[in-house]
């Protein structure tokens, strides 16, 4: 069964059939974008990522450089002081010795 359309009715159809084609070309369009703008947003994140690694290995390399000096001042101050000691041990050695002769 052939159903035709009387022909006042063609242009109107053939006007809504181009506005839908009009309104599905824009929707693709903007579907190209967003998929544009999600490759973007991944690529963004990933060097995000990339950075917050490269930062982490920073801090941790700070940290133990920061630990090494603290290990070496704490190393230092302990020579100060036992040279200080022997010193002070010597001389009351010395004074001990020199009243008891």
């Amino acid at each position: 069964m052939d159903i035709r359309i009387p022909e006042q009715y063609e242009h109107i159809l053939r006007k809504e059939a181009n506005e839908q084609q009009k309104v599905m070309n824009e929707l693709i369009s903007d579907v190209k974008k967003l998929n544009t703008n999600r490759d973007q947003i991944k690529d963004q994140c990933k060097t995000n990522k990339d950075s917050i690694v490269q930062f982490d290995n920073e801090i941790r390399q700070l940290k133990i450089k920061s630990s090494e000096k603290i290990a070496m001042n704490i190393e230092a101050q302990n020579k100060s002081f036992r040279a200080g000691y022997e010193n002070r041990l010597q001389k009351y050695l010395t004074k001990k010795t020199t009243e008891v002769r």
